[in-house]
């Protein structure tokens, strides 16, 4: 996923390029992450061949994505376009310039391609590259509002629009309850891990001094493990660590947006984490995972702070 805006906090958010070897690719139109302004962009490969979006707003300035990470099979992506197949239905009234007054109207020449139901909106984690809605003290929406949005989508966009369910919920990591309740995950699951890590961030209603915080991971205790003497069963069985389990991250301690403390974790195979710290006031802890012992996400059942 590409991320947006300038600064220091956005890991692949680059210069303005002055001083970048560019290949122009093609134009565009695209928003302003900060206004929601409607701004020409250009879309260029760099030196490495990885491609990025560049357009700049006369208020807020320049802002550079990561669109893709090899130029080459970006340009092959877009010679598969095919033509576009229109919503079944199209009947909002036009108001303003696109994207001001958004809705299905004549305008839209493409129905959706994957479309996203939020089943809770409790998520407090504040990802910038994140547009779902987020940090509202709801209980999210029930089966049956679910069934209701599934219809109204296959009856106006059609059946065979993708769709996905999402709404990611990091405060299950705080809730006391370090396992899988029945068939609830009870758990926060990355959305699989993107080239530079994924980040949970816990932020306190205070300032508290925080000297350790404990984590729990998933090791996969429902994977079945016989003892058998059978060779072909014994060769099904896993050796080794669970790649279920995260292997490298990072707990970082922050105070009003700056970091007063760190601690690296590499190389785990633990279920069970304890990580020690200098202890330091903070009010966010941020835990930014790089690595897991071979799974494609992480996911953390607990965190707790002391």
């Amino acid at each position: 996923m590409g991320q947006t805006g300038p600064g220091p906090a956005c890991p692949i958010c680059i210069d303005n390029g002055e001083n970048m070897s560019k290949e122009l690719l093609h134009k565009v139109h695209a928003l302003c992450p900060h206004c929601l302004e409607t701004l020409p962009a250009e879309v260029y490969a760099d030196a490495e061949g990885k491609v990025w979006m560049e357009r700049s707003c006369p208020e807020h300035g320049e802002t550079v994505t990561y669109v893709w990470p090899d130029k080459e099979h970006y340009n092959w992506l877009r010679s598969m376009h095919t033509e576009p197949t229109a919503p079944k239905w199209r009947e909002y009234p036009i108001e303003g310039a696109c994207c001001k007054s958004c809705g299905l109207c004549a305008r839209h020449t493409r129905r959706g391609t994957l479309v996203e139901i939020e089943v809770t909106r409790r998520c407090n984690a504040k990802c910038p590259v994140c547009f779902m809605s987020a940090d509202f003290p709801t209980d999210g929406i029930s089966f049956e509002e679910i069934e209701g949005l599934v219809a109204t989508l296959a009856q106006k966009v059609g059946p065979e629009t993708g769709l996905q369910i999402t709404g990611g919920e990091p405060q299950k990591v705080v809730n006391g309850t370090s396992r899988k309740l029945g068939e609830e995950q009870n758990a926060w699951i990355s959305d699989g891990i993107s080239e530079n890590g994924e980040t949970l961030t816990l932020q306190l209603d205070a300032a508290y001094n925080i000297s350790e915080v404990d984590l729990t991971f998933d090791s996969n205790f429902a994977y079945p493990i016989r003892v058998t003497m059978s060779a072909n069963r014994q060769a099904q069985q896993r050796i080794g660590v669970a790649p279920e389990l995260v292997k490298d991250y990072d707990v970082i301690l922050k105070k009003a947006g700056k970091e007063v403390g760190r601690e690296q974790v590499r190389g785990n195979y633990q279920r069970h984490n304890v990580v020690k710290l200098t202890p330091a006031e903070c009010d966010e802890i941020e835990i930014h995972f790089i690595a897991t012992n071979g799974a494609p996400a992480f996911k953390v059942y607990e965190v707790r702070a002391y």
